[in-house]
Parts: C-alpha cells; sequence; structure tokens
C-alpha cells in the first residue's frame, strides 16, 4: 500500500488533473433513511486514501486538503459526527478487504478479465461436453459431470455480476473518469440500476455484496473490572462450562480475550455511544476548528503557491509533515504523557472507589452517566489486561500483574470474613484498601530498602510518608489517594488538600481534565456531582483518544479480522477531523 500511494502522487504530480475528483462521490442530498449505508459506503471509497495514508504512515497530500475542506460540507451534510461515523465505520470494513480478502486483486484490470472470460469458458466446455460422443460412459459420471459443469457457470455468471455491481468497481471507473465505461456507467446511472437489480434478485449475502451486515462494526467492547477479578470466587473463575473448556485447550492469552470480551462484553447502547462520541467530537472541534473564512483563504493559498511554482520547495518537505503536525496540535490541547498504563490503573481504581462509596448521591438523572464512566472504565483496563499491545509505548504487563498480584495478597485474608458477602465483596475490598492507605509506615521502617520501592513513573521522587499500601504497590496507594480526593472535594464545602510530596502536581500531569475541577470550590452546588462525574468521564475519553492514535499501526490492523475496536474506530475519525476540520456549531 505504501508504495503504490507513493506511485499514485507521483502520477498526480506529473498529470495536470488529478486522477480522483471529490465530486464523483456519491451525495445524494435526498436519500431515504435506508440508503444512508450505501451512501456512506460509496463516499467511503472516495476517502479511502485518508485511511489507507493512516495505516502505512503516510500523510495525505497537501494539495488534496483545500479540496477536502472545500467539499466537507457536501460529503458530510449533517452537523456532528454520525454521517462521519458511518464513513469510517465503511472505511475499515474496505480496508479489511484490501488486508484479508482477494479484492485488491479481484478489481482489477487482470481479475476482471478473468471475471468475463471464465463464464465463457466454461459454457465451452459444458458445449462441447454436450455434443462430444457418451458411448462407453457410464450414466452416473455423465450426469455429475452436466451438475458440475452447470454449477460452475452458474457460480462463475453470480461472481461475475457481484464484481461488476461491487462498490469496488464504482470506485475503479472513479478512479478513471477519462474512459468510456466512466460516461456510460456511472454519469447515467445504469451502474446504480444494475445494482439494485441485483440486489433485488434476493441472493445470498455472501453472494451479493450489501453495506449492511459484516461491514460494519458490532459496536461490542470488552469489560475487565480489577476490583471484581479480585474478589470474584476462585473456584468460579469461568462464567459457563464452555469458557472452562475453552481455558483447557487454548492458551491463558486466549482464553482471557474470550472471556472477557466474547462473553463479558457489552455492546454500547445508544446512549452511551452518543454521549462517547459526542465528547470525543468535542475534543475534535477543540483540536481542530474551522476558522471564520478558512475555506476561501485556503483557495487564495492555494492560487497563490501555482502562480509562484513552489512545488519544490513543498517537496523538500517529510511526508509525515502534515500528520505530525496534526498530532503535535491533538497533544497540546490533551496534554497527552508516555506514562500510559499506570494512568489508566491508578485512574480505574479511583473511579471504582468513587463509584462504590456514592451510591447514595446517585439518582436517575445520572445513571446514564455512571453507566458510560464504567463502561469506559472496564473497557481500558480490558486493554491493559487484555490487549496490551492496543495501548501506547511499552507492553508493561508486569504493571498490571505486579498491581492484580497486590491485591491478590490483600483479598485472601478477609475472604473467609462473614461480613464480606457475595454481593458487598468489592466494597468489603475497598474498604480494606482505604484502611491501610490510612496507616503511616514509621521512619525506622520506611529506612529499610527492601519495604518499600521507588514507583514506575516516579523513579527520582520519593513521597515524605509511605503508607502501609503503599509498600504493596505504589498503584494501587495512588489509586486510593486520588479517590479519597475525589470523595473529599464531594463531601466538603471547602477547597481539596492534596496529600503531601507534590501529588498535586503529579496529579496536575496524569489528569488534567480531572483536577481543574478539583480547584473549584463549589459549595453546596446541587450539580457538583453531576460535575464531578462529568469531568471523570472527559479524563476516561481523553485516555481513549490518547491509545487510540498513539497504538501501533501493525496492531490495529489485527483488529480488523477480529471485527474491529473502538480503538480503531476513533483513531480513523481523528485522522478525518484533522484534515477536514470541526465546525463551531457542529457540537
Amino acid at each position: 500500500m505504501r508504495s503504490s500511494i507513493k506511485k499514485k502522487k507521483e502520477e498526480e504530480e506529473k498529470m495536470s488533473r488529478r486522477r480522483r475528483s471529490l465530486r464523483y462521490v456519491w451525495r445524494a442530498s435526498s436519500l431515504l433513511e435506508q440508503d444512508c449505508e450505501e451512501e456512506a459506503l460509496l463516499v467511503a471509497h472516495g476517502l479511502l486514501d485518508i485511511t489507507k495514508g493512516a495505516f502505512v504512515d503516510s500523510s495525505v497530500d497537501e494539495h488534496r486538503i483545500p479540496e477536502y475542506v472545500a467539499k466537507r460540507r457536501e460529503i458530510f451534510p449533517k452537523s456532528g459526527w454520525e454521517m462521519l461515523y458511518n464513513v469510517v465505520d465503511m472505511e475499515l470494513s474496505l480496508m479489511y478487504d484490501i488486508l484479508y480478502t482477494k479484492a485488491a486483486m479481484v478489481h482489477t484490470w487482470h481479475g476482471y478479465a478473468i471475471r468475463f472470460v471464465s463464464p465463457l469458458i466454461t459454457t465451452t466446455a459444458f458445449l462441447l461436453f454436450w455434443f462430444d460422443s457418451k458411448q462407453g460412459q457410464r450414466m452416473a459420471d455423465v450426469l455429475i459431470t452436466y451438475v458440475l459443469l452447470a454449477s460452475t457457470i452458474l457460480l462463475d455468471i453470480i461472481w461475475l455480476l457481484r464484481a461488476v455491481v461491487s462498490t469496488w468497481t464504482y470506485s475503479f471507473l472513479n478512479d478513471r473518469p477519462r474512459l468510456w465505461f466512466h460516461h456510460a456507467l456511472l454519469c447515467s446511472g445504469k451502474w446504480r440500476f444494475l445494482r439494485r437489480l441485483v440486489f433485488s434478485l434476493d441472493l445470498p449475502q455472501f453472494l451479493a455484496e450489501g453495506p449492511s451486515s459484516y461491514r460494519k462494526w458490532s459496536g461490542k467492547i470488552g469489560q475487565y473490572n480489577l476490583l471484581h477479578e479480585c474478589t470474584r470466587d476462585k473456584h468460579k473463575r469461568s462464567s459457563n462450562y464452555l469458557s472452562s473448556l475453552v481455558k483447557k485447550v487454548v492458551s491463558e492469552d486466549q482464553w482471557m480475550e474470550y472471556e472477557y470480551h466474547n462473553l463479558r462484553g457489552t455492546h454500547i447502547s445508544p446512549g452511551v455511544k452518543k454521549k462517547l462520541f459526542d465528547c470525543i467530537w468535542e475534543f475534535m472541534r477543540l483540536a481542530y476548528p474551522v476558522e471564520d473564512g478558512a475555506e476561501e483563504k485556503m483557495k487564495k493559498e492555494e492560487e497563490e503557491k501555482k502562480k509562484k511554482k513552489e512545488k519544490e520547495e513543498e517537496k523538500k518537505k517529510p511526508d509525515e509533515h502534515h500528520r505530525v503536525e496534526a498530532v503535535r496540535k491533538l497533544e497540546e490541547v490533551l496534554d497527552f504523557l508516555p506514562e500510559f498504563q499506570e494512568s489508566i490503573l491508578i485512574l480505574h481504581i479511583a473511579t471504582d472507589i468513587f463509584l462504590l462509596y456514592t451510591k447514595s448521591e446517585q439518582s436517575p438523572s445520572s445513571k446514564n452517566d455512571v453507566e458510560v464512566i464504567k463502561a469506559s472504565s472496564n473497557y481500558m483496563m480490558f486493554l491493559v489486561a487484555v490487549r496490551p499491545g492496543m495501548l501506547p509505548g511499552l507492553k508493561l504487563r508486569s504493571l498490571y500483574e505486579a498491581t492484580d498480584d497486590a491485591l491478590a495478597k490483600v483479598w485472601p485474608k478477609q475472604e473467609s470474613s462473614s461480613r464480606c458477602k457475595s454481593g458487598s465483596r468489592k466494597k468489603c475490598l475497598a474498604d480494606i484498601l482505604l484502611d491501610k492507605e490510612k496507616h503511616d509506615i514509621t521512619s525506622d521502617t520506611r529506612e529499610k530498602p527492601d519495604k518499600w520501592r521507588q514507583g514506575y513513573r516516579t523513579k527520582n521522587w520519593k513521597p515524605k510518608y509511605i503508607t502501609e499500601l503503599y509498600t504493596l504497590s505504589i498503584v494501587l496507594s495512588d489509586g486510593i489517594k486520588l479517590a479519597n480526593i475525589l470523595l473529599h472535594w464531594l463531601r466538603c464545602s471547602y477547597g481539596v488538600k492534596f496529600p503531601k510530596s507534590d501529588y498535586e502536581s503529579k496529579f496536575q500531569q496524569m489528569f488534567p481534565k480531572l483536577t481543574e475541577i478539583l480547584k473549584v470550590e463549589m459549595y453546596d452546588d446541587p450539580c457538583k456531582f453531576a460535575k464531578l462525574l462529568e469531568h471523570i468521564f472527559l479524563e476516561w475519553v481523553r485516555l481513549l483518544i490518547n491509545a487510540s492514535v498513539k497504538c501501533t499501526r501493525d496492531s490495529q490492523a489485527k483488529q480488523l479480522s477480529r471485527g474491529g475496536e473502538l480503538t480503531t474506530i476513533v483513531w480513523i475519525l481523528v485522522e478525518h477531523a484533522g484534515i477536514f476540520h470541526v465546525d463551531r456549531h457542529q457540537r
């Protein structure tokens, strides 16, 4: 793909007219509701270069960016993220076709030639056998041969029709506007008529390519809760018999994938999906806003560049210039940090503890907010525990395992306690953790090097006091400290006080959106709890975007074979937002 993109750029520089123009992208404004997926699929073909470039780390041609921006409202007539989300979903399905099917070979001149010639060859073979003498042959063999040849002819015709009405054919002709096929099929509307006619035959889904079904991301995300896993009955680790059987025949990683994604994973509800992507879109608006008169300004700049012949200077810029600049803008807005898995673990523990101790404050109006926070927290923890390769930086599985081991050391001592019933085990574990965090270690104990260890991201920073929980796990200690801060801010009428040893600056760097609200004195404001939930959610979305844009491309491509991933959807959304920008009114 990288070589083909490079070759295409060189050809476009030589040609006065670009090979592909966005005006050929189908974007009828009066489409029916059932045609929205069809429209999104055809638009996805026109914008597939953006996703291709993202997967191979190749920047979009800067000469085409003004063209994209100028056509933004025509391609995406609806405000908000809904239409762009559908297009991105279809683009990823097309990337799956390129990576895991023969679409890249079928939809070429050679592929189409084979599709057209194959029915003729099999028909000729059928006729030759028909007129050939059958003397001395068994009737059963003759009948079997007829059935095989007739079936082959039928399948060849079906596959020919499937290739002709495929949206890949639409894209193939769209790239070649000078061919007479382009005018005869696309401009006249005969291709769309033929496509509807083939679909009306009600062929099986695997024979008649449609925009729905397998093309769309299922909307399912894995779920993993650290405290719940620690307090579960060890004799009932698997949720059912099938899971126990799978665990015996596959590796630990494969079983965890099956258990925490296939069995315990959850489908995002429409309410959660809307709240999640509304927040993502707001972050995109902050990172990539559309300035007043930006479209006209970009057109004028493009004309000036052509007049002054600045192509030589543009060639000197690296291919990744635009992409690196876009990522830097996003980093400045969201304050990304490299210590990623530690941030997820700390915030996951703090979120769980905070929600456990604020059940009385949770009203029906905040139910949707709590649901989306839990889903986001458990999903990010799922990536840490099950899919560490989907997170940026090193695969620090040891950090998660050390935290899990520390919880295991805390819990077994209290597991047989009568006050820890099955339904309140998480609350019981939370009480134990909070209690251990309150006990300060004496100075004599603190001086012993084997009693405590330096933190992962804080190797040059020693706390002024060490708690009992700190000796077991720095991550657990920091998570409980953060939970205490959140509870303290919620229930007190004065400003929050951070622990000693510069924890304010530490949490400020790790969770800027969350510490932002903690510095505000709201006193007895009735919206205090709702505001805090909102900022916890903002922090989880910030971490989700960070994970999406910094995940390795190989990991993103592998997830396409499993039906897609939320981080991949968010990543490609960011890529498109960085090119098209987001209007202020599209909130």
